[in-house]
């Protein structure tokens, strides 16, 4: 086994949780923190809806800023979206980012996800909450009517706080970065990318359509861990019609360090609780 495994596997036996059989992200570490869902059980009540179609609203402290606008809460979408500025969903119909009425979200991977223990028995949901970011971590994750056909989901969506430099890339306060270890399958596409407050004011994530949308064979076009050492990077920028976000694929130079730090990320967060 290797060290940085090792890490990860200690961070979660420090918590007194079940190890995931998919551990490694590009930021394999952050997947610590509070457990919502652990082997199919959600281990925090959901604010609507079941781990089939269901959310939770969670506090953010300091907040996290969504196209330039702060939020101090957030509502997590069990089906891969986060919602933003007291909107709340827990829609399991993705459409194209330009399409409908739903507004302020992040798309991690926007599918009909079932979280419960028939459908991804080792399905687990972890929430870092830092100085630094504002974490949401999928594992083993399976689609609606999958089963034991799939494989399952491994993915993560960072919102960071502030500067803060991870595995020798530089982060900047309010930069969004996605990551993914395992693909599982999706329904007909799925959606990956950012909506702000109207349709006309999205970024989607490359490898898919100009709307976000990804077809099953596109989704071998998703940065893959340990493949790569690459994630997805939304990083705020300004357009003449207001905030916006430019995007792009980047490398982590040294993502065991990103592992360790997020290990002593627990262990602090574990000393404070004391």
């Amino acid at each position: 086994m290797s060290r940085a495994r090792s890490l990860c596997l200690c961070a979660l036996a420090a918590a007194g949780l079940t190890a995931p059989a998919h551990a490694q992200l590009v930021f394999s570490g952050f997947n610590t923190g509070t457990n919502l869902v652990n082997n199919g059980i959600a281990t925090v009540p959901l604010a609507s809806g079941s781990l089939d179609d269901g959310r939770w609203t969670r506090t953010v402290s300091g907040g996290v800023n969504f196209y330039a606008s702060p939020n101090t809460s957030v509502s997590v979408n069990t089906n891969g979206m986060i919602n933003f500025a007291g909107v709340t969903s827990t829609s399991f119909s993705n459409t194209a980012l330009n399409a409908g009425t739903l507004n302020n979200f992040a798309a991690l991977l926007w599918d009909d996800l079932d979280l419960r223990p028939a459908a991804s028995p080792q399905a687990q949901l972890w929430e870092s909450d830092t100085a630094d970011f504002y974490g949401l971590t999928w594992l083993n994750a399976r689609r609606f009517g999958a089963a034991g056909g799939d494989t399952g989901w491994d993915m993560q969506a960072l919102f960071f706080k502030s500067a803060v430099n991870i595995g020798g890339f530089a982060f900047l306060p309010g930069d969004i970065a996605f990551s993914y270890a395992n693909i599982g399958t999706v329904s007909s596409d799925a959606t990956v990318g950012l909506r702000g407050v109207s349709a006309t004011v999205f970024v989607p994530a490359p490898g898919g359509n100009a709307t976000g949308q990804f077809a099953p064979a596109a989704l071998a076009n998703l940065p893959l861990f340990p493949t790569s050492s690459q994630f997805i990077l939304f990083r705020a920028a300004s357009n003449p019609a207001g905030p916006d976000y430019a995007v792009s694929v980047q490398t982590i130079p040294a993502p065991g360090a990103a592992i360790s730090l997020g290990l002593a990320g627990l262990l602090a967060a574990r000393r404070r609780r004391r």
